[in-house]
This record gives C-alpha cells, sequence and structure tokens, in this order.
C-alpha cells in the first residue's frame, strides 16, 4: 500500500492531509489515494460488479495496519470506519474517485450491492427526479455516485 510519502510525491497535500491537487483525488483524504492503489491491484474485499462499481473493503487490524497512518490519522479513520465496517471506494463517470462517508454494516452493503441505498451515506431515503435517483439525507445524485 501507499505511505503517506509517496502520496505527498505524487499530490500537493493541506497541513490535514486532504489532496489539493486537481483532479480524481481533489478534496478527498490522503488515504484515499493508497486505498484506491489497492483497488487498481484488485485486493478489495468484495464489488458491486455494476457499473460503476464500489469495491469494499472490510476494515479490520490487518486493512489498517496495512495504511502508515500517524496516530492523529489512525484515530480520525476508525472514528468514521470502526473495526468490523466496510469501507467503499468508486470512481463517477467523470474520473473521479469517492469514499463512502462512513463504514457500513455487512447488511447495508448487501443492501447497496442491492442498489436500496445511497452509496455515499447509506441512506435508503432515495427520492426518483427528472435528473436521477437524489438521496434525501445527503443530496447526492446516486445515479452518478453508483447506487440504485
Amino acid at each position: 500500500m501507499m505511505t503517506p510519502r509517496e502520496v505527498a510525491a505524487d499530490y500537493n497535500l493541506t497541513a490535514h492531509g486532504t489532496v489539493s491537487s486537481p483532479g480524481k483525488f481533489e478534496g478527498e483524504a490522503w488515504y484515499v489515494v493508497a486505498i484506491w492503489d489497492l483497488v487498481m491491484n484488485s485486493y478489495e474485499d468484495r464489488d458491486t460488479g455494476e457499473d460503476p462499481t464500489i469495491a469494499w473493503f472490510h476494515v479490520d487490524a490487518d486493512f489498517v495496519d496495512g495504511i502508515e497512518f500517524h496516530q492523529t490519522d489512525r484515530e480520525d479513520f476508525l472514528a468514521t470506519y470502526p473495526l468490523g465496517s466496510y469501507l467503499g471506494i468508486w470512481e463517477d463517470s467523470q474520473g473521479f474517485v469517492y469514499v463512502t462517508d462512513r463504514g457500513k454494516t455487512s447488511e447495508e452493503v448487501d443492501a447497496d450491492d442491492q442498489g436500496e441505498s445511497c452509496p455515499h451515506c447509506g441512506s435508503d431515503d432515495l427520492q426518483e427526479t427528472p435528473a436521477g435517483t437524489h438521496c434525501v439525507s445527503c443530496g447526492v445524485n446516486v445515479d452518478e455516485a453508483g447506487g440504485a
């Protein structure tokens, strides 16, 4: 897995570790680049098999230990993606990479795989509009984000 130093060699990072370079990772945490590298090498635990595909990683001790976090980053990551949860990552039709905004249970991942909830926030409060399916909770266009 890519280290923070390797990510910083390829991308500009803010003081808080957010990618500030324009492109597919802009606005995401540095570790998203490292996790996307795992996707590109087919290391995900499961995926939706649809287009766009959501790659799911089981957040266990080995996964977390494989990411070379500073202690504060590690604590923040585990607050968002607790051990035992799943982290989803996908690339939208514009080429931007996103991760789920929180860890999800196996049941939520199963629902996402069936297109029944928002891949961004996990909400099942979806609304059909002329512009596509939108999540009422977070406002994401689910059709573009890789869900229903």
